[in-house]
């Protein structure tokens, strides 16, 4: 936690970008590509619309390809967590 010039306490989360995560094509349409450091093994990813609700959850590993056909256009955030279900990252993207 930290105070700004005006007296207002606030907390920032810092979540570190995966290490050699592609996340691509983006702006995508039909599918976008994953390819994960091969050592990171299966994971869960989860694709969340502006409005916060999750719209895809799914397990990937090394290299996967994923359906996003379906999604409306509009940004999205890529988030990518262990198999423990710890957070290993998150990524924007944008559906075309």
């Amino acid at each position: 936690m930290k105070v700004d010039e005006n007296g207002i306490i606030t907390s920032e989360t810092v979540i570190p970008p995966i290490e050699n995560l592609l996340v691509y094509p983006n702006p995508a349409q039909d599918y976008i590509q994953f390819d994960l450091p091969t050592q990171s093994g299966q994971v869960s990813l989860e694709l969340i619309d502006l409005s916060g609700r999750v719209v895809l959850t799914q397990k990937i590993t090394h290299q996967e390809q994923v359906d996003i056909s379906f999604l409306p256009k509009g940004m999205y955030g890529c988030r990518v967590m262990d198999r423990n279900g710890g957070l290993m990252g998150v990524e924007k993207m944008v559906v075309e």
